[in-house]
């Protein structure tokens, strides 16, 4: 429930200061917390449409992927 409610903080925070990539990490990070793992996801797509798809990023993507058994992606 922690880990939902920093989500939460986040978002807003990323909304308020969407340049702050740093932001994004964090949010995702506590859906991953959460063991929300498809809203993390989403986190990650939301920064590379504003950043740029880099590997760093597609290996985050791809564990949660992984830890939803869904290794296709």
């Amino acid at each position: 429930r922690r880990h939902e409610e920093s989500a939460a903080v986040l978002a807003q925070l990323v909304k308020d200061y969407p340049e702050r990539y740093d932001f994004y990490y964090e949010w995702a990070a506590a859906y991953v917390y959460a063991d929300k793992f498809a809203e993390a996801i989403k986190v990650y797509d939301k920064l590379e449409e504003k950043t740029a798809i880099t590997s760093d990023i597609s290996m985050r993507k791809a564990r949660l992927y992984q830890r939803m058994n869904k290794n296709d992606k």
